[in-house]
């Protein structure tokens, strides 16, 4: 299978496969089953909630492991099996039994593959972003093979596209390197310390920052497909409108080696906020196909810019043995302002419709001010490259 690079970019080609399928059609694909906004926004809710309380415990036994692949395996594993529920039923409560298995699965495991993903870059010298792009292209391609296959075959194809999504991922996580290297070939980084030691307001406020720019997300994700053909778009454009985000993040985590030495990791996060609550602005005023093209690639600085930015953040400060602790406190974190956000949503969307979004961009500006204090508190003099 090639180099332990090629086999972790073909993970990540499959790692947001369902996540794209679930994003081009599903909100449409509830709601044709008759599921409320309530009901849906319940759907995306729940997982979360299960996940945030694993996400640690999960963490912390992947960085005991003799390697973080075992956890991976295991992950991808019951995400692809849990989903074989709705074949026989599309009943509500099946739905969201086997949706919140394979989501809890799978939202407990992504922090441990971001954490091993990025040591073994650091330890290779490859960047982190560019294998990451591969988890956008994978996204890409099946936001626009799900509108195109909707499109042609109808809503009875959709579960079929589900399934083969969570199976290759299944597939490719078997192919995976071991991810840490034998103790002594690993040389001592400087700056890096224990989880424990940088639990201060100026390393957890980033955190929560984060958390609320990229839950202020969720409307795109979680509504977004059912607005836009409540506007008259038809499926396959309404894939190729939310394909454009993908592909400007796609670009984004490929050039983002070449311009991560010019700002901190907090500085670029602070701009990935400004960027998501003028996004979110713009958004509620209905914009036109015209308008909602640049508005889409903005994506590329309102959630590929902070993600990358809060990765290096955690992995410049804290040891590789509580990386995956480290990256599932952040994903808790995440989570908990995604519940928020989503059990918000769901009632701003019924009640207002696509300017719901205007709530979307007040929740980002609170992240925003996160980061600004964090900077406050602590400058961005710790946050440069790693050095052995």
């Amino acid at each position: 299978m090639g180099t332990a690079q090629n086999r972790v970019s073909l993970y990540y080609f499959t790692l947001f496969m369902l996540p794209g399928v679930l994003t081009a059609y599903g909100a449409i694909w509830f709601s044709n089953l008759g599921f409320s906004e309530a009901q849906i926004s319940i759907l995306n809710s729940v997982p979360i909630f299960i996940v945030l309380i694993l996400n640690l415990l999960i963490g912390r036994l992947a960085d005991r492991a003799n390697d973080w692949r075992t956890t991976i395996i295991i992950g991808s594993l019951f995400a692809a099996i849990s989903l074989t529920g709705i074949l026989y039923s599309q009943d509500y409560w099946v739905i969201l039994v086997c949706l919140t298995i394979s989501n809890v699965a799978m939202g407990t495991t992504v922090p441990v593959v971001d954490a091993a993903a990025v040591r073994l870059a650091d330890r290779m010298n490859y960047g982190f972003g560019v294998q990451r792009a591969w988890g956008t292209i994978g996204y890409l391609i099946l936001l626009m093979v799900t509108g195109e296959i909707i499109a042609r075959y109808g809503d009875a194809s959709y579960i079929w596209l589900l399934l083969l999504a969570a199976f290759l991922r299944m597939q490719a996580a078997f192919f995976l390197p071991k991810f840490r290297a034998p103790k002594l070939e690993v040389a001592p980084i400087q700056g890096l310390v224990a989880l424990a030691s940088v639990m201060r307001p100026w390393f957890i406020l980033p955190l929560l920052g984060y958390g609320i720019i990229n839950g202020s997300h969720m409307i795109l994700n979680a509504f977004h497909s059912l607005i836009l053909a409540r506007q008259g778009y038809e499926p396959l454009t309404i894939s190729l409108i939310i394909s454009l985000g993908a592909v400007a993040e796609t670009i984004m985590f490929v050039l983002f080696s070449k311009i991560s030495s010019r700002m901190s990791s907090r500085g670029f996060l602070a701009i990935a906020g400004v960027a998501t609550v003028v996004r979110w602005v713009a958004f509620g005023f209905e914009p036109t196909l015209f308008w909602l093209i640049p508005l889409q690639l903005m994506h590329a600085i309102t959630f590929a810019l902070g993600f990358v930015a809060i990765v290096r953040f955690i992995s410049r400060h804290v040891i590789e043995e509580n990386a995956a602790e480290a990256q599932g406190l952040m994903a808790m974190i995440q989570q908990i302002m995604t519940i928020v956000a989503m059990l918000g949503f769901g009632f701003f969307v019924a009640q207002m419709g696509i300017q719901a979004f205007w709530v979307a961009a007040g929740y980002a500006a609170l992240g925003t001010v996160c980061v600004f204090v964090s900077l406050i508190l602590r400058g961005s003099s710790t946050d440069g490259p790693i050095k052995r």
